[in-house]
């Protein structure tokens, strides 16, 4: 039986795989901890027109852990982008607040 922030893990990517499917430029992964996962990893990991997003799921009115918070502020300070989210509707607004079409590519001459 899946936890509720199972549950909510589960809609976001039903909602990303839909918007995959629309064309955006999307992988994702999730992560599934373990004694070999380093603590406090976000439950996500996005790269959505070569920025990295991640986002931690909570059921609402919960919040990170302290390692979380330390961690989703690492990847801030990283130029990355680390949220705490509640909802799939909430991972599509933050997601579409990120510009997809201005990535520069790293390697000369490549692209997918």
């Amino acid at each position: 039986m899946k936890t509720p922030e199972g549950k909510i893990v589960d809609q976001i990517q039903t909602r990303l795989k839909k918007l995959k499917a629309e064309g955006h430029h999307l992988f994702w992964f999730k992560v599934h901890g373990s004694v070999y996962t380093k603590v406090g990893i976000p439950d996500l990991i996005v790269c959505w027109g070569g920025r990295f997003i991640a986002f931690e799921v909570k059921t609402p009115g919960k919040k990170p852990t302290k390692i979380q918070e330390h961690t989703m502020r690492e990847i801030n300070l990283a130029y990355g982008a680390a949220y705490t989210v509640t909802s799939a509707q909430q991972v599509e607004e933050i997601l579409r607040h990120h510009p997809e079409n201005d990535f520069v590519w790293p390697i000369d001459g490549f692209r997918p």
